[in-house]
């Protein structure tokens, strides 16, 4: 008798830390004036001294204040094109996106070959998800300066978001040239070659990075995902524990260490890792689900129940769920709920194979002959439109060993 549970294995591969690099000037900072001089400034009507102000402010994080300056300086001289590039970095850090685009658009409008202009402009249509335009950004600053690697791992990032997971390699590869003590870059170069497939060169880029910082909790995240692509559960468990106590509230190295353990056969260890999940966000449905299938192993069926019935409170159309709690009720007895649970399953996918399976046996079970035979048929069918002749001739003995 078939009973398998069905289990949901979401392995996420999360670039959490950007590589947005802001570029403070094009040119030389100017010599910051003395806090003595800065009520000169004020009063002033020189547009570069309210410039500099701005700068300081900048500099001071007061970035409201260097809005004001650079702003004074403007009205002044409307074509200072340091005074818009500045405003638009301050802008960008109290996040006024579409002002911080604006003042770059003004910026290369008056120096289009204003480099650093480029990159940052990038990063704001990169942050907007524009990420052609955002590359057009990055490749014009590579033509003005094509040693500049920030341009370069920034570029990577937003081919990355568009899937070109190959020039993203090239693009990181080449920041790596210019800049070999990147933690960052080594990690969205492994994210790119785990998304192709490369899963060892993949390990050897989160190698680096973790070599370059030993507390790069996204890194030992990623190899973790890496290893378990190679079947290196061991050391997928270890890179997820390292995770954890780096960051102690990162869920999917919780959730995803319950994946491997439950896999491994350690169904203990699987719920307490899903039960760690769970505390860090309880509204989860595939992690309630997991820790239920974790439960079924022990034979701990009426726990399975309750967390199934949980993962169907969040989610009440997903097919699984039901299947799931529909095995633990047969295992209590309880053939009247399993089928309730395997129909609801059928429903929500007409072509759930085991579903029909699992209920066909619950009902020759409580003696539902024919319907049991009738699910069986539609079984079979399934099978034979899918070309699963070894199947498909099972569940043909089956039926013929049960009429």
């Amino acid at each position: 008798m078939k009973l398998n549970l069905s289990l949901l294995v979401f392995f996420s591969i999360i670039p959490i830390s950007w590589l947005f690099f802001f570029n403070l000037s094009a040119t030389a900072q100017p010599k910051l004036i003395a806090k003595k001089d800065y009520e000169l400034a004020l009063f002033s009507r020189q547009a570069y001294l309210y410039y500099r102000l701005g700068t300081t402010r900048y500099e001071e994080a007061n970035y409201a204040e260097a809005v004001s300056a650079f702003t004074r300086a403007i009205k002044i001289d409307d074509n200072y094109v340091n005074a818009y590039y500045y405003r638009a970095l301050a802008n960008y850090q109290l996040q006024k996106y579409s002002l911080a685009l604006a003042d770059f658009d003004r910026t290369l409008k008056l120096d289009s070959e204003y480099i650093y202009a480029y990159n940052n402009r990038g990063l704001i249509r990169y942050r907007s998800q524009l990420y052609s335009q955002a590359i057009a950004d990055f490749t014009r600053a590579i033509e003005l300066n094509n040693d500049y690697g920030k341009a370069y791992g920034n570029r990577g990032l937003a081919r990355y978001k568009i899937e070109e997971y190959t020039a993203a390699i090239a693009d990181f590869t080449r920041a790596i040239e210019l800049n070999n003590k990147s933690d960052f870059v080594y990690n969205y170069r492994g994210l790119a070659q785990y998304k192709i497939g490369k899963y060892s060169a993949a390990i050897k880029d989160f190698d680096l990075a973790i070599k370059i910082n030993s507390n790069y909790a996204d890194a030992y995240y990623n190899r973790g995902n890496a290893k378990y692509k190679l079947k290196d559960n061991s050391g997928a468990i270890q890179d997820y524990e390292t995770t954890i106590k780096l960051n102690s509230n990162y869920i999917f190295a919780a959730y995803n260490l319950g994946i491997v353990f439950y896999e491994s056969g350690e169904y203990q260890k699987a719920i307490d890792s899903f039960t760690t999940a769970i505390a860090l966000n309880p509204n989860h449905a595939n992690i309630y689900n997991n820790r239920g299938n974790s439960y079924y192993k022990l034979g701990e069926y009426q726990k399975a129940i309750t967390d199934y019935s949980r993962a169907i409170e969040l989610d009440k159309n997903y097919a699984n769920f039901y299947y799931n709690r529909g095995i633990s009720h047969y295992q209590l007895g309880d053939y009247s709920a399993a089928i309730e649970d395997y129909t609801r399953a059928i429903e929500l996918d007409k072509n759930y194979t085991n579903a029909y399976y699992n209920r066909g046996l619950t009902l020759y079970k409580i003696n539902k002959k024919q319907s049991a035979l009738n699910d069986w048929e539609i079984l079979a069918r399934l099978y034979q439109d899918r070309g699963k002749t070894d199947r498909y001739d099972e569940i043909n003995d089956l039926i013929k060993k049960y009429q």
